[in-house]
């Protein structure tokens, strides 16, 4: 029986010896590493390396063949180097110089292995701080014309951003800054406007932009009503039309003063541009009415002035200080002329 136990006995004794060994004779090398530098979980710091920073580390770590063997066989490593409390005073930031072989020893990528060296041997990086502050929201309103003027329904929001910018620029006059004429433009006029403007992450000061992480809310309500824009224009050969009854049209004649009448009358007008165009083009068509409504005004014989009225579309209207007056009168017709006819109505 014992014959065939000693294979067995010799494994183990084999195994012991190993493991005996592995514990015992140490191994150094070098490895490759991406060291990537982080804040410490649910804290407000902000950890960066500084621009230019070295990429790839080679860290000299000794320990049990095994260990290194594990580590040498995984290639590039990623460390991940964590920055906390103990790095920095709660008021304390800026620029640091992290000496890694110290940060890094002991990290878990690395357990069961003793860091040596490590080149480069430091880390520059800027240690900042997240924080809270109100921010005022101003409206710019831009050159538009309005009916009603632009409002916001805010007046200021919460934004977290870097200690360091804000220190730096929180005496400059800080403000998000919502341009209204850019959501503006083109809109329908002589109506409410309403719409929900999405806030840019950055604040404008007197000497520079300031950087925005988040804001709360991170949009606002923008309300204003443009005005009406009237254009100025001239309408050429407006008609002259009288309106008087069929008595009266039986029994008189219209005469004008001047010997040589044009009926119809050149207007100049405002009112919205698209109803000026239609007048301008003849798709819209208007006339200078002068209602006669009894002759007894007329009964002397002397001429009288009559300013005509205009069925003008609407928002349309007549410039002031202009003169459409005609200078007419009534006389009686002859027996001959009864019966003639008059034009007294638009077409």
């Amino acid at each position: 029986m014992a014959r065939f136990q000693l294979p067995g006995a010799t494994i183990f004794l084999t195994i012991l010896i190993w493991a005996a060994a592995d514990q015992l004779v140490t191994e150094t090398d070098d490895i490759r590493a991406k060291i990537r530098v982080v804040a410490v979980t649910n804290s407000n710091l902000v950890v960066q390396p500084l621009r230019g920073a070295p990429e790839l580390f080679s860290i000299r770590i000794s320990g049990r063949q095994s260990e290194v063997r594990k580590l040498r066989d995984q290639g590039i490593l990623r460390l991940n180097l964590t920055i906390d409390e103990f790095h920095t005073l709660e008021s304390e930031i800026g620029l640091r110089k992290l000496h890694l072989r110290d940060e890094i020893q002991g990290i878990p990528e690395l357990a069961g292995c003793v860091v040596q060296s490590v080149e480069p041997p430091t880390l520059d990086v800027s240690v900042d701080r997240r924080i809270e502050v109100s921010i005022p929201v101003r409206l710019r309103p831009g050159a538009m014309d309005y009916a009603v003027d632009p409002t916001l329904d805010i007046d200021s929001v919460r934004a977290t951003l870097l200690q360091s910018r804000y220190d730096e620029l929180k005496d400059s006059n800080p403000n998000i800054v919502v341009d209204a004429e850019s959501y503006l433009r083109e809109q329908p006029e002589d109506q409410p406007l309403r719409f929900s403007v999405p806030l840019p992450l950055k604040a404008e000061t007197d000497v520079g932009t300031l950087a925005i992480m988040s804001i709360v809310p991170d949009s606002v309500t923008l309300r204003a009503t443009l005005r009406l824009r009237l254009v100025h224009d001239t309408i050429p050969a407006v008609p002259i039309k009288f309106l008087v009854s069929h008595t009266v049209n039986n029994r008189y004649l219209i005469e004008f003063r001047d010997p040589n009448p044009i009926l119809t009358l050149s207007v100049d007008v405002i009112g919205p541009q698209d109803a000026v165009d239609k007048l301008k083009s003849g798709e819209e068509k208007i006339f200078a009415m002068i209602n006669i409504g009894t002759p007894n005004a007329f009964a002397d014989g002397s001429y009288q002035f009559l300013k005509p009225e205009f069925n003008l579309p609407p928002g349309v209207t007549l410039q002031d200080n202009q003169r459409t007056e005609v200078e007419v009168r009534l006389i009686p017709r002859s027996q001959s002329d009864i019966g003639s006819p008059l034009n007294t109505e638009p077409p």
